[in-house]
């Protein structure tokens, strides 16, 4: 949740707990400095939170084109549970979101040894090193050595990273097969998927068949996403064209699982009810391969396409059939509409999105 600055006292208390024997820049500030900062335009703090416990926060800074991520952790008794990475893909999302054209923080060598790795892992790269600006004094205590250069002074070097956004373009006909890889290896884990075809060897098998019948319009009208890499594929289904019902059952009568093909079947005939009548965008499927997933790279290809949206003024509309995925889908303006249960074939959520400005 983004604070208000009604609640500066509780962002204070987390950059000081967070940054405790490392950042000392702020120790000083008073309860009108931190209330005229939080509510600051172009800043943002975000707060992160499990069962009304804090558990960390991000600040975000707006910059000319850019967003500096100016804090960032996890409170004392929450590291050491690999929340961090989540937390930083948070953060990278929302600064995106916020319309940055690159994402930059700064770090240091006397940084927890964690840190590069997970700056790294998420897509970030080193843009420029400098020594800091003056030499730790010898005599200074451990717990001092760890005062980090925004004081002005701290032990080794400063390092800036950037996170430039990953391109997103239309895939062709003959990249169809690459753009289809990365769906099948992110609907591995996929509940839907599975239920259908619970035996990996199955799924490998069938999964591409279903998803060129199901999503593969998208190629011909140039509205398949993909990443530079083809790490992740978005297949939009542009107003007025449909999947390939025919073709779909019979892939689903010819390979699923015998005993779930009828609550599989009747899934799918739920899906097309949900549909809404207006004139609409479908994001057929979206995925992410499970080696680049947790680097925004999902959100990327979610902006590119209701951006679309947006400029049109039109609907946009998806089925999730995995709960996971939801709050990704909302944060990018999607809202539940229902729920679509047939026997036991997994719970699918349909949802949709309103335009954020009409022309």
């Amino acid at each position: 949740m983004q604070a208000t600055a009604a609640e500066h006292a509780r962002c204070a208390r987390l950059w000081l707990e967070v940054g405790r024997g490392f950042w000392t820049a702020r120790t000083r500030w008073t309860t009108a400095r931190w209330s005229a900062y939080v509510g600051q335009a172009g800043v943002s703090f975000w707060i992160a939170s499990h069962a009304d416990q804090d558990v960390g926060f991000f600040e975000l800074v707006a910059r000319v084109r850019s967003v500096k991520i100016e804090g960032f952790g996890l409170l004392p008794a929450w590291r050491g549970r690999h929340l961090g990475g989540g937390l930083l893909t948070a953060a990278t999302q929302r600064a995106f979101a916020a319309g940055a054209r690159r994402v930059w923080l700064h770090t240091a060598t006397d940084d927890h040894p964690n840190a590069l790795p997970n700056y790294q892992a998420r897509g970030y790269r080193v843009y420029r090193e400098r020594a800091l600006r003056n030499p730790m004094p010898p005599q200074a205590s451990p717990r001092s050595r760890r005062a980090r250069y925004t004081d002005g002074w701290g032990l080794g070097a400063e390092i800036m990273m950037i996170r430039p956004p990953s391109e997103v373009r239309s895939a062709t006909s003959d990249e169809s097969t690459q753009a289809i890889a990365a769906i099948v290896a992110a609907f591995i884990t996929d509940p839907l998927a599975r239920f259908a075809w619970p035996s990996p060897h199955d799924h490998l098998r069938a999964s591409p068949r279903a998803a060129r019948e199901f999503g593969g319009g998208s190629f011909e009208h140039g509205t398949a996403y993909v990443s530079a890499d083809f790490c992740g594929t978005a297949l939009w289904l542009p107003p007025g064209v449909h999947p390939n019902g025919e073709a779909l059952e019979r892939v689903f009568r010819e390979t699923a699982k015998p005993e779930h093909l009828d609550d599989l079947l009747t899934t799918f005939e739920q899906m097309d009810q949900w549909h809404p009548e207006e004139p609409h965008w479908y994001l057929t499927m979206i995925g992410v391969e499970p080696n680049a997933q947790g680097k925004g790279l999902g959100a990327e290809l979610m902006r590119h396409a209701v951006a679309h949206c947006d400029r049109d003024g039109t609907l946009a509309y998806l089925e999730s059939s995995n709960r996971r995925n939801i709050s990704l889908y909302m944060r990018h303006g999607f809202e539940p509409i229902g729920e679509i249960r047939a026997g036991a074939a997994p719970l699918v959520t349909p949802m949709l999105r309103r335009p954020r400005r009409r022309p």
